[in-house]
This record gives structure tokens, C-alpha cells and sequence, in this order.
């Protein structure tokens, strides 16, 4: 069952992408919500991007891991089976429409490694008076680290 309502909301994704939102002056929008930025609009490309990703074979499984913790793209590489260009490109491309952030990690022998940690809890697409409307939570990621440094300290 839960196969099915993930196969049937990629397929909702990928239908809603293709589809344009009206606006007066004819270029199709959607509205983009979230806690780091307000009522900024979302292009139609923007959400096509959005949409592919998430039906993307690699792209759920990245996000699925950096929402647990930050990884590496070596640690992602070898995670999820993928070529270093294949992870680099998605981390690239997510980074860019804020749903992804680095971070920098000490590593033992005292050199710094870049992990990459998602920033989006959640993404809800809607259809409303004939545009449509991406909202994009994101995580707390200052709130998330402090808590982890204070389980890492006792």
C-alpha cells in the first residue's frame, strides 16, 4: 500500500509539473512558502526541477539518507551505489533550490570533510483558484544541530 501512494504521488508530481499555471501576464508560476523565505514565487521550471528530482531513482534515496545526518558525497557514494558525478550533480542541483545544505566536518587527522544535510521536512503542490502553490517546510537545522552537540556532550 505504501508502494502505491509513493508510485501514485510521483505520478501526481510529474502530472502537476507538466501542466502550466496561469497568471495575468501569461507566464506560468507557482507560489513557494517556507520558513526561511516569504510568499517568493516558484517558477514552473523550478517545480518541474523540483518534480523530477523527487521521481529521480537517486534523489530520494540522497534525501532519505541526509535527513537522518549529514553525509559526505564519499559516504553518499558508497551509500547508495551511485557514480561520485551522479551524487555531486543531485547535491548540486538540491543546494541550489535550497532544500539541501552543507556543513563543514572534523574529521580525525584533523581535516575538514563537506557533509551535506537536507533542509525540507516537507513539500505539499497545490492547484488553487488556476495557479498552483508548492509549500516547502523547512527543518530547523540550527535547533537539530544544537540538540546533537548536546547528546554528543554528556
Amino acid at each position: 500500500m505504501q508502494t502505491t501512494a509513493v508510485n501514485w504521488s510521483n505520478h501526481l508530481i510529474k502530472q502537476l509539473s507538466q501542466q502550466d499555471a496561469y497568471t495575468d501576464d501569461e507566464t506560468p508560476y507557482a507560489t513557494f512558502y517556507s520558513d526561511t523565505m516569504s510568499d517568493s514565487s516558484l517558477s514552473a521550471d523550478q517545480l518541474t526541477t523540483i518534480a523530477d528530482l523527487l521521481a529521480d531513482e537517486y534523489t530520494k534515496p540522497l534525501l532519505e539518507e541526509i535527513s537522518r545526518e549529514p553525509m559526505t558525497i564519499p559516504e553518499l557514494t558508497t551509500q547508495l551505489d551511485a557514480s561520485r558525478t551522479t551524487v555531486y550533480r543531485r547535491i548540486q542541483t538540491l543546494s541550489e533550490l535550497d532544500l539541501v545544505e552543507s556543513q563543514i566536518r572534523p574529521e580525525p587527522g584533523g581535516t575538514d570533510a563537506t557533509a551535506y544535510a537536507a533542509t525540507l521536512s516537507e513539500i505539499t503542490i497545490s492547484l488553487e483558484s488556476g495557479s498552483f502553490e508548492a509549500e516547502v517546510t523547512h527543518t530547523d537545522t540550527d535547533a537539530v544541530d544544537r540538540l546533537n552537540q548536546l547528546w554528543g556532550d554528556l
